[in-house]
Formats: structure tokens, sequence, C-alpha cells
């Protein structure tokens, strides 16, 4: 389709020549900020393998290998801002750290697809990664959003699950075969730990975990954090049999879905629509063609960034990013 060529092409417009992939494109100061990054590096990789255009798969790659570089001890990354004078210079900071490294290991599932030859010189950075999830990790399988904010996100948890996938189909790949057992035995884990956050009364998941062991129901009238996260659950396929439950009330509480003037830009929802299937895929690709039209006709401003992009790419194409 069109719009993944429109959109990939956008993105690499926001990298750096050391490979970093900054938020949105234009005069510095601006930031890194991982999530969003690789995000942009699936949606590169899925539109390689649909374009057959090398320079989209190099990009992530030199994407991912620039968050390995960056990841420290326990394999977490921080974001970074870079300078007007190109100095790129870390905040100490991070929104998550199970998200950031889960969507890193699915970018590297889906850069391997395009082309699989870089992917043994990244082994420190996916064994990062995947420490980087088990750090947070606690007894019920589930991760804190980070080892300083004790709260587990149904979403958070959702990546970080997709991203255990893809790095033990890449480690047994590779040959790591005690990695990618690790990886394998978290996300059953971690599975197991967000089903039982099924809310039976209410017909969705409470979204949050706390430390003290509450949680946060859904408010199906706020579009986020709350109906975006149970869409998150179906996208990601951690929502099982629920999947059309949810659905069906997400387009009850949040009919303007489909016009991004009034919701922004949501490609998650289309997502979320595409995974139920062949009868809801024409409604799914009607909203993502929404979404690029409105990028166009506002000349991808702002909130337009990187993450979206990357996300589009795939709603764009059909292309699931459970298993990716």
């Amino acid at each position: 389709p069109a719009g993944v060529v429109a959109n990939a092409n956008w993105i690499l417009r926001c990298v750096l020549p050391d490979g970093a992939i900054v938020e949105f494109p234009g005069a510095a100061p601006t930031e890194v900020e991982p999530y969003f990054a690789n995000y942009a590096a699936i949606g590169l990789a899925r539109a390689a393998v649909l374009t057959r255009d090398v320079t989209y798969a190099q990009a992530a790659w030199n994407w991912l290998a620039w968050y390995a570089a960056h990841e420290g001890p326990n394999g977490f990354v921080t974001n970074y801002t870079v300078s007007a004078a190109g100095a790129e210079i870390s905040t100490g900071s991070e929104d998550s750290t199970d998200a950031y490294a889960g969507t890193f290991l699915s970018a590297v599932g889906m850069a391997y697809a395009a082309n699989p030859s870089p992917a043994a010189s990244l082994q420190s950075g996916i064994q990062g990664a995947i420490n980087a999830i088990l750090a947070t990790r606690t007894a019920d399988g589930l991760t804190w959003a980070t080892p300083w904010y004790h709260v587990k996100y149904f979403l958070d948890n959702s990546e970080a699950y997709n991203g255990l996938l893809a790095a033990e189909k890449v480690e047994t790949a590779l040959g790591q075969k005690g990695w990618a057992s690790k990886a394998a035995s978290a996300a059953t884990a971690m599975l197991r730990a967000l089903h039982n956050m099924w809310n039976a009364a209410a017909q969705d998941y409470n979204w949050a975990k706390f430390a003290g062991g509450g949680e946060q129901s859904a408010d199906w009238s706020v579009l986020y954090p709350d109906a975006l996260e149970e869409v998150g659950a179906v996208a990601y396929g951690t929502a099982a049999a629920h999947a059309s439950v949810l659905m069906t009330t997400f387009a009850r509480f949040q009919p303007a879905i489909a016009d991004p003037a009034q919701v922004g830009y949501q490609p998650l929802a289309v997502l979320g629509l595409e995974s139920l299937g062949a009868t809801a895929t024409p409604a799914a690709l009607a909203q993502a063609a929404a979404i690029d039209a409105y990028a166009v006709a506002t000349n991808y401003a702002w909130p337009f960034i990187v993450g979206v992009a990357g996300q589009q790419i795939m709603a764009d194409s059909d292309t699931l990013l459970a298993g990716s």
C-alpha cells in the first residue's frame, strides 16, 4: 500500500547518522525516545519485507544496533536529547523498562524476517533486553513499569510478552537455546498472569496492578489509557477469547476512533480491529486510510511521531503485532 512507503520514508527523515531515530524530524533540540523508535523500526522492517527496499531494513538494524550499544548493565535504555550540535545526552530516565525492552525485541524479530544476517552481532543487546524484562519481574510473572515505579501495566506486559516470543524465535535460530528457553518460560508465566487480570463482572481486563495487589478497572469512556489498554490486549494477542467482546465495547464507547481530528492518531485501535480477522479488516483498513489522509492533510504535523508511523505501517499492511 502507498501508506507503507509514505510512512517508511517519513521515518527515514528522523534517522540520525549514527542510527538513532528521533521522535520528529526538524531542528534540534529533539529527543530519542527508544520506545517510539522501536515501533519505527518494526514498521521499517515490515516495509522492507513488503517493498524489498533494503534501505528500510538497514535503517531498522542501525537503530537496533544503537539501542544495543546504549543498554546499561541491566539492559535498560534511557531517553536522550539531541542538541543543536548533534550531541546525544541521556536524560537519565525512561518511561518504562519492560515495554522498551519488549518493543526492542519485537523489532529484532521483525528485522530478522527482513534480513537475518545482522542479528548475530546483536547477541549482547538481545540478551540484555531479555534481562531488562526479567529485572522487574515479580513472583506473579508480571513486570513493574520500572524498578522505581511499581505498577504493572497490561499493555506494557503485553509488549514485553510479544518481545519475549520474538526473542525465543531469534535466539533459537541463532543456536542460543538457553536464552530461548529463558524467554519462552518468562512469556508463558506472563501470559498466564495477564489472563488472571480478567474482570468477569465488567467483561474486560483490569489494566494495571499495584504493589499492594489491587487492580485498576477500565473506564471505557477514557480513551487513554483505559480503552487503549484493552485494545492493546487484542492487538498483541493477550486478550485470548475475549478479543471480540473488547473491540465491540471499544466501538460503542469510542465512536470517533476513525476521526484523527477528534481523537488523534490511533493506529493501535486499527491493529486491534485487524486482529479479529477478515470480517473486521475492511473497517480497519478504512480507519487506517483515514489516519494516512489526515497525516498528509496536516503535513505530518505533531503529534504524528515515529512510533505512530511505525504502527501505521503495520496497520496499512494488515500485519498483526502479535508474533512480530
